[in-house]
């Protein structure tokens, strides 16, 4: 499938390496070198109403993340300063990744700031436990 989306991008595709899979252990050592995430999933009943685990490791290391309309990452990175979220389809895909290369790596550093910024805004402990309190005391 990476090969094909490859295949549609311009001659910038030289800047895009697809690595093999390593164990988590090593790529949450490995995840501040990386200048963006890519998470990208189907559409299913499952991962629609699952947590992103993925998307909230890449931005607590402040990388920017390519990702899949999943609810919960569109209630969080709700705009294209926080990173780029897309239907998941291969000519989307394709087209997303071609503006990304376009970016300088400053523009691309700084999206990945600004989603930090709102991923601790929206999901820290704080935050959780005062909804969770609120909830408690309105039943």
């Amino acid at each position: 499938y990476a090969k094909n989306i490859l295949k549609k991008l311009s001659s910038k595709n030289e800047k895009i390496k697809i690595y093999p899979s390593i164990k988590r252990e090593e790529i949450l050592k490995k995840l501040p070198f990386y200048d963006m995430g890519v998470s990208l999933i189907p559409p299913t009943i499952l991962y629609n109403v699952s947590s992103p685990t993925k998307v909230m490791e890449y931005y607590e290391a402040k990388i920017p993340s390519l990702m899949s309309k999943i609810p919960e990452c569109m209630e969080i990175f709700c705009h294209e300063k926080d990173g780029w979220i897309i239907d998941f389809n291969e000519d989307k895909i394709a087209k997303n990744i071609e503006k990304i290369l376009s970016l300088s790596k400053k523009e691309i550093e700084k999206i990945g700031k600004s989603g930090y910024e709102k991923l601790l805004k929206k999901r820290n402990y704080k935050t959780i436990s005062k909804n969770l309190a609120h909830f408690l005391e309105n039943i």
